[in-house]
């Protein structure tokens, strides 16, 4: 497939040595027409030592995803923008899917997923992101959108200190169709190491419950932290 759209790939950082160089080297395989940005909010591990093997933009900023995201989209240079975790990993086709996508008019989307350890519950988790609901969605799933409709919709919300991902979808629907791609991203499972399959899933919807209702990011970001506990 010939490839029309050249791609900033924007990657926010913090503290991801473990998972960063699988991703960059998944990503850069071919550099034609490509750009790659991390942004990273202030890691003290071998992030930024990965990045710079790997020849990338790097911006350092505050922490913060949606100023982080939105940082990366202000210093990249491409048509189209993709927004990628660190602790993700797309599929090897990931750039014919989302040309697919694009000539079939479709000017934003995301991949569906599936955890790196996919085992009994999770994959239901896994089926469900190929429904086009919002609560399957995510940031893990990655988001592509072009530049015109990113910027007339003023990026991502910086106030909001979690569910920027859920809010900038909500506000790009008004805009243009959907896509959800297959084959999988896949998604790291590390919440799930120190929390069990219920409380993970049981804490996510209580949060996104809560932003649709109205309720302070802020407050659903330390509850969300309190709640569940990282490796």
């Amino acid at each position: 497939m010939k490839f029309t759209r050249e791609i900033s790939i924007i990657i926010p950082t913090l503290n991801e040595e473990e998972y960063l160089d699988r991703l960059l080297s998944r990503v850069g395989d071919n550099r034609e027409g490509l750009e790659i940005v991390v942004v990273d909010g202030g890691s003290r591990d071998a992030t930024l030592e990965i990045a710079k093997r790997h020849g990338v933009h790097i911006i350092q900023t505050e922490p913060g995803r949606a100023r982080q995201l939105n940082t990366g989209s202000k210093a990249s240079t491409k048509e189209l923008l993709w927004f990628v975790h660190a602790d993700t990993l797309p599929p090897v086709n990931w750039r014919e899917k989302m040309e697919a996508s694009l000539q079939a008019g479709f000017m934003a989307g995301c991949f569906c997923f599936e955890f790196d350890e996919n085992r009994g519950v999770r994959r239901v988790n896994s089926y469900c992101t190929r429904i086009p609901l919002m609560i399957f969605r995510g940031g893990d799933q990655s988001l592509y959108i072009t530049r015109d409709i990113f910027n007339r919709i003023d990026g991502f919300d910086e106030s909001l200190q979690i569910m920027e991902d859920y809010d900038i979808i909500k506000k790009l629907k008004k805009h243009t169709r959907f896509c959800i791609m297959k084959p999988p991203i896949i998604v790291s499972t590390r919440k799930h190491k120190n929390n069990s399959y219920l409380k993970v899933n049981l804490a996510n919807l209580i949060v996104f419950s809560g932003f649709y209702l109205g309720v302070d990011t802020g407050r659903l970001k330390s509850w969300y932290g309190s709640v569940l506990s990282y490796p």
